[in-house]
């Protein structure tokens, strides 16, 4: 009598390359973005410096001549000021993280998406670095498997992935980084939230590979035969 066979432990589960290259390029991709937007905060800080400092100098030459010197102290007024800017866009991304676009802003929006646009650009850091997903190797074998049951099955609800990741903490960093890398998506029915496949390139993953091992079909018979 041959006993049932047990669910696969994540220790026993092979994760496919395709899977670990797949969260490898968008690690990479998500590391490129925060560092362009660094260097690309720096290069405009740069320059804003440079046009506060020559502007500065241009209005005092006018009405001092051509004795005039911007003051010592502006270095530090423009640090205060780059400081203060930060700041105020921190606050705004506290209060409103996630802010809608409308068709029409009024003028003080605009002035502030103009004021604020390189302080956003370093925090735009941030969010591509918080995009980066690094799973232990326990966790990408539980997100192959989900990924796999969800293949199967077209989409899983939500709170069955507790049956299969018992680990909260392990969970939700599980379906987070899956939905972050576009492999699946949180969808919303009348019979509540289910977890389906995102695109082909899921799917593709997903799909089982078939391996023909050297040899296998010489001796297969052919028609005609």
């Amino acid at each position: 009598m041959t006993a049932p066979d047990s669910p696969a432990s994540p220790r026993d589960t092979a994760v496919p390359a395709s899977l670990r290259a797949h969260f490898f390029r968008h690690n990479l991709t998500a590391l490129l973005l925060a560092a362009l937007s660094l260097v690309s905060a720096a290069v405009f800080w740069v320059v804003l410096y440079f046009v506060c400092y020559w502007l500065t100098l241009l209005v005092l030459t006018i009405r001092l001549g051509d004795d005039a010197h911007p003051p010592v102290f502006f270095p530090l007024a423009f640090a205060a000021a780059a400081f203060g800017l930060c700041f105020i866009a921190a606050v705004l991304r506290w209060i409103q993280p996630h802010e809608q676009t409308g068709d029409a802003k009024p003028f003080w929006k605009i002035l502030a998406d103009f004021l604020l646009a390189v302080p956003r650009m370093m925090f735009a850091a941030w969010g591509n670095l918080s995009a980066c997903r690094l799973l232990s190797r326990r966790e990408m074998a539980l997100a192959w498997m989900l990924l796999q049951k969800i293949a199967a099955e077209r989409q899983v609800p939500v709170k069955s992935v507790a049956v299969d990741i018992p680990d909260a903490r392990a969970r939700d960093n599980i379906i987070l980084a899956l939905q972050i890398a576009d492999l699946i998506y949180l969808k919303k029915t009348g019979d509540g939230f289910f977890l389906a496949m995102l695109g082909g390139k899921a799917r593709e993953i997903a799909a089982p590979k078939v391996r023909i091992k050297a040899g296998e079909g010489r001796d297969t018979p052919r028609i005609g035969d």
